[in-house]
């Protein structure tokens, strides 16, 4: 081999293995790796086309740079299908997120029906409890948080409106007032404390803790009840006792009395007139109304008899009577 021979290959070496980039400094190994973002995927084919443009600028031969042009063309390849993959990537998040938004808008609608079908009775928990169960598991955890506390709201203040009602009822049933000495049964004014203890009862769930807005009645319920159960004993033990319903027939007819004594004293002054002139039609009236008493004491005289088990006697009625 000549002399030039040698200088020949001795500058290819120089030029390839000196100057040029080498293929056994690892790039290739980290094409074979390739890249897992966008930017890692730029970097490296900004080194290869670097290498490439390196070994142009230093005059090599086409074939000498061939390799390193392979190399870029695989960098660029790794940066198309990286920029591909993470497109396809965003696309699937924004369905996703779509997906999860018309989720959401479904399960808030789903929820405010429910809401709006509760009565606030103690059978709602039960639903209220089922309804939160059939969230779906893609509904993410925040959205999910949100829509259960607000539809746990509803409910809250629809079991609120169910209590102030009955409240209201309870109050209603409590002024409601059995006369006892005009009831045919004197057990009949059980009948409002029945109601009220039932509502009291409908009121009170099990489990829930809480009758905030039914505190303030518990004691007045409570002394209702005993005062009217109490007024029920007297008025049965009074029935039974003569000189306690006598006593109660005494009253009107001693009131009936003594309008009848009136009713005479006006006839008396009437027809005793200093101006000699007598008002026949009120002397009528007058006349019309001692006979209506008349009436009326003969009446309650039989029922002092029949309460009483004694003839009536003026001497029970208070003086002035």
């Amino acid at each position: 081999m000549s002399a030039r021979t040698l200088w020949s290959w001795a500058s290819v070496g120089i030029l390839a293995g000196c100057v040029l980039p080498h293929h056994d400094d690892g790039f290739r190994a980290r094409l074979a790796a390739g890249c897992a973002s966008k930017e890692a995927c730029a970097a490296l084919e900004g080194e290869a086309s670097r290498r490439y443009a390196e070994c142009q600028r230093r005059g090599a031969r086409w074939q000498d740079c061939q390799d390193l042009a392979e190399d870029r063309s695989a960098a660029r390849r790794l940066q198309t299908e990286q920029e591909h993959r993470e497109e396809g990537q965003r696309h699937a998040r924004v369905q996703e997120r779509h997906a999860s938004i018309a989720a959401v808008s479904a399960e808030r609608t789903r929820l405010d029906g429910v809401a709006g079908r509760l009565k606030g009775t103690c059978e709602d928990a039960a639903l209220v409890d089922a309804t939160i169960a059939q969230v779906p598991g893609d509904v993410p955890q925040a959205e999910r948080d949100e829509i259960v506390a607000r539809f746990r709201e509803k409910a809250r203040k629809r079991r609120d409106e169910h209590l102030q009602q009955i409240k209201g009822r309870i109050e209603s049933a409590m002024r409601r007032r059995v006369n006892l000495t005009e009831a045919a049964d004197p057990e009949s004014a059980r009948a409002p404390v029945q109601e009220v203890q039932r509502l009291v009862a409908e009121a009170a769930c099990p489990n829930e803790g809480r009758l905030d807005l039914l505190a303030e009645l518990a004691g007045r319920v409570e002394a209702w009840a005993a005062a009217t159960e109490k007024g029920i004993q007297e008025e049965k033990a009074c029935r039974a006792t003569p000189s306690c319903i006598g006593g109660r027939v005494a009253k009107p007819l001693c009131e009936a009395i003594q309008r009848r004594k009136d009713l005479a004293a006006d006839i008396a002054r009437e027809r005793a007139n200093p101006a000699g002139v007598v008002n026949l039609t009120y002397l009528n009236q007058l006349g019309r109304e001692v006979q209506d008493t008349d009436d009326e004491i003969a009446n309650l005289k039989k029922d002092y008899a029949s309460a009483a088990k004694k003839p009536f006697s003026e001497s029970v009625c208070p003086r002035g009577s």
